[in-house]
């Protein structure tokens, strides 16, 4: 919905960074292997803790 696109790009979260966490694809790719699910892999959260 734009309209959530609109709230979140309007939020504390994105104000905060708006950039996004970074990506290391080499701890990406371990936990996939590990047996991480690829929709948790896809979280903010996941990638904020894995940073």
């Amino acid at each position: 919905m734009p309209e959530d696109a609109t709230a979140y790009m309007t939020g504390a979260e994105y104000a905060a960074d708006p950039v996004g966490p970074s990506f290391d694809p080499q701890k990406t790719a371990e936990a996939l292997r590990a047996g991480t699910s690829p929709e948790e892999l896809t979280t903010r959260s996941w990638a904020v803790d894995a940073g």
